[in-house]
């Protein structure tokens, strides 16, 4: 019995494991009829064995296994009438079938347009293992998006979350971006800033991209924390076409609060070197200088007679002027007919010059006098802080990849690979963040203040008392610097994956399984100092650095120059009083560093008929951090520190 049931189980494992001997294989490519086009994710099927499958990113098709005979291949793509071909099988080999769609006399035009576009991305959702949304590289071109969050906001479930108008970070279906994977070519893109693990796509300029896509929902080849969804960016591929391709654009958009006209310009291109090699790349430059007026109110509550007011209300004027260059670079080659490899780089800068000029009240206690639209404020009842300062900042933020891989398809099997790295960094080095000049009204009469609410997107202010000083720029002292001297983080990934799939071909489809394992690992860090300083060695007032308001919302002078402090700071930075203490605490408490190590592997299996796909499969990650950061402690005056009692904080 344990003989038997042994050869059965060796026979059976053999069948499933074999390749049939009197078995070829088709193989072919789907383009548009006038060769200029591969088109993906066109639907290619052997009309009588029911097999199915979608061509890849160059067109490329394969059946294996198809035992002798001949057959009829349909290939359907939407937008274009099908298309059939006969084919015969030998016993053994590759049958060749090249399937060109969209001829003269038919509804033919499916690579330029927006109907093209629409028939790509429904094409690609279609073929999608799971849930899916994909932007064409002609659907980018149509709108006058800058950068790549704000070509997704096109895209149905997609929220982009803002920064100074510009579409900044991703949110899927609501959830936080923290819980997205961002990757370009399938290269996991780290976190240029200290603080989150969440990409800000505004640094990658939309005209190098090829395709963008969001997949909402998760298989087991995907990476595990990928809750909220994956945000694949493909850039250019010379065997996208089947033939070269140069573009240039160039445009401008005009600011009118700054009075500025922001170029834009871009270049692209893919060309085959020969029929096994191919390059393309691409090239987007962008600056853009804008003005942004609004104002924040905070300490919202309810007063003595039911109304509500805000303890503290800003005004603030922004000047920013924004640079971005984009740049790629792929090989592509062919290794007989089984391989394909690749190496595919990206570098993007992003740098950030903001001003921002703000006055800011600070009110101690509750409104003297109020409405159900206003609230008056007096200094009898309480101090009311006016501060006016102004931040001078430059940032710049950087995203390398490198990945080279391949895919290697013979027989049944295939296997595909790849190694990659990424970085992204962020550094300022002396921003000034902000230099804050402070007039404290606290005897009575001495100022008054009424805020009007009745315009739910302007609030406004009119001064009752204290005018002159109020507007006096020599009446404000000189509060405190803070200077970010230095912030610098840095977030590298070192990737290695690999993933092998056999298919078994059965009575009305085709069953696949598909293993794969993956290792990462990665490391953040940041190193700050923030020197802030809380005193001068004379008499410094807001007149010594008087600018001119350019704010719309409300009068805000007087201000300061957006220019004047910095190079004041520099030359008299000896005479400003460092703060030893704050300036300790806020650099320490800072620091850190992450090292991140993720081991993954996972098993699934694919049913495909020409009706229905299903999947199933397990996936396993082991994650391993160590993390090292400052421990701060703050001891207060009058407490103990090592049995001694402190004289100060």
């Amino acid at each position: 019995m344990t003989f038997f049931g042994a050869s059965r189980a060796a026979i059976a494992l053999g069948l499933l494991f074999s390749t049939s001997a009197m078995a070829g294989t088709i193989v072919g490519t789907v383009s548009d009829a006038s060769g200029t086009r591969a088109l993906e994710s066109a639907e290619v099927r052997i009309v009588e064995l029911g097999r199915t499958v979608e061509a890849s990113r160059d067109g490329r098709y394969r059946f294996p296994d198809v035992p002798a005979g001949t057959y009829t291949v349909e290939a359907r793509y939407i937008g274009a009438d099908t298309v059939r071909t006969t084919v015969t099988v030998a016993e053994s080999g590759d049958s060749y079938a090249d399937i060109a769609m969209g001829g003269r006399e038919s509804n033919s035009i499916i690579v330029i347009g927006q109907a093209a576009n629409q028939a790509s991305t429904l094409s690609r959702q279609r073929a999608a293992d799971g849930v899916e949304s994909v932007l064409t590289r002609d659907a980018i071109g149509q709108f006058p998006d800058q950068n790549v969050a704000e070509s997704l906001r096109r895209l149905p479930g997609i929220n982009i979350l803002n920064d100074q108008g510009e579409g900044r970070f991703v949110s899927i279906r609501g959830l936080d971006p923290e819980l997205n994977a961002s990757t370009v070519n399938g290269v996991r893109l780290p976190a240029p800033e200290s603080d989150v693990r969440s990409v800000a796509l505004d640094l990658i300029s939309s005209d190098i991209i090829e395709s963008i896509e969001v997949r909402k929902s998760l298989t087991p080849d995907m990476d595990a924390d990928t809750i909220g969804g994956s945000i694949d960016i493909k850039t250019t591929s010379a065997f996208d076409r089947k033939k070269d391709l140069f573009k240039v654009s160039a445009e401008g958009s005009y600011n009118d609060l700054t009075d500025k006209l922001s170029p834009k310009g871009s270049f692209d291109f893919s060309t085959k070197l020969t029929d096994a090699v191919g390059v393309s790349g691409g090239l987007s430059y962008y600056r853009r200088r804008f003005a942004t007026d609004n104002m924040e109110m905070d300490g919202w509550d309810i007063d003595d007679n039911g109304n509500a007011y805000a303890d503290t209300v800003e005004y603030r004027d922004y000047d920013v002027t924004r640079k971005r260059l984009s740049a790629s670079l792929s090989f592509d080659f062919k290794v007989g007919e089984s391989t394909k490899l690749y190496a595919r780089g990206l570098y993007s800068q992003f740098d950030d010059q903001e001003y921002r000029r703000r006055l800011t009240f600070e009110m101690d206690e509750t409104p003297t006098s109020s409405t159900a639209n206003t609230a008056s404020f007096a200094s009898d009842d309480g101090e009311i802080s006016v501060q006016r300062d102004l931040k001078d900042r430059f940032e710049s933020q950087k995203i390398r990849s490198l990945v080279l891989g391949g895919e290697t398809e013979t027989g049944p099997w295939k296997a595909t690979y790849s190694a990659s790295w990424a970085k992204s960094s962020e550094r300022e080095n002396g921003s000034i963040d902000p230099v804050n000049f402070e007039r404290k009204f606290e005897d009575p009469g001495e100022f008054g203040v009424t805020f009007d609410y009745s315009r739910p997107k302007l609030t406004s202010y009119a001064v009752t008392a204290g005018q002159a000083r109020f507007l006096d720029p020599s009446e404000y002292a000189f509060d405190k610097v803070e200077r970010t001297t230095l912030s610098d983080a840095r977030d590298e990934e070192f990737a290695i994956k690999a993933d092998v799939s056999r298919e078994y071909v059965m009575d009305g489809g085709v069953f696949t399984v598909q293993a794969g394992a993956k290792q990462r690992w990665r490391k953040k860090t940041y190193n700050a100092q923030f020197d802030i300083y809380k005193g001068f060695n004379g008499d410094l007032t807001l007149a010594d650095f008087l600018g001119k308001q350019d704010y719309g919302l409300a009068s805000i002078d007087p201000v300061l120059a957006k220019k004047s402090f910095r190079p004041f700071f520099r030359t008299n930075m000896a005479d400003f009083e460092l703060d030893p203490f704050d300036t300790d605490q806020a650099s320490n408490e800072s620091d850190f560093r992450v090292d991140e190590d993720i081991s993954a592997g996972y098993l699934l299996g694919r049913w495909d008929s020409d009706k229905v796909r299903i999947i199933g499969g397990v996936r396993v990650e082991h994650t391993r951090n160590k993390i090292r950061g400052n421990q701060v402690e703050l001891v207060e005056e009058g407490d103990e520190h090592d049995g001694v009692e402190v004289d100060e904080d």
